[in-house]
């Protein structure tokens, strides 16, 4: 954003006369904001591409906590415990299905979301004890 920014303000510059800066060396600056904003684009797009499948995965996950009003704190960390105590994710995605009446796809949408977070260790790993009733 702050290349494109300033090449704007540049292009701005110099639709006024260049504002005292050499029309060559405006030119050459120009040139090379433009370049930095074309590699910057670039390195975003790839990235973009290569988590696309994360990208709709949460997608997909959000769908369902809104449709079920599943974002009170409470269904994420129940599914991450049984995840983790049932270590089968067929198992637990049943557990979901069951728990909130939804499709067996819902609740793969939402409980593969919850595991990627704990494979990632962006979830921490619940603690070892008695879980909530199922």
């Amino acid at each position: 954003q702050e290349w494109q920014d300033a090449l704007r303000d540049l292009l701005s510059l110099k639709k006024l006369g260049g504002g005292g800066m050499d029309p060559k060396t405006l030119e050459k600056r120009c040139e090379e904001l433009y370049e930095k904003q074309v590699a910057e684009n670039k390195v975003v797009n790839e990235m973009a591409k290569t988590h696309e499948d994360l990208f709709e995965m949460k997608e997909k996950f959000e769908e369902v906590m809104e449709k079920y009003d599943l974002g009170d704190g409470h269904a994420a960390p129940l599914v991450a415990g049984w995840l983790y105590e049932d270590s089968d994710l067929e198992q637990t995605i049943a557990k979901v299905a069951k728990r909130w009446e939804m499709s067996a796809e819902e609740a793969g949408h939402f409980a593969r979301w919850i595991k990627k977070g704990l494979d990632m260790g962006v979830i921490p790993k619940p603690k070892q004890g008695p879980l909530p009733p199922k």
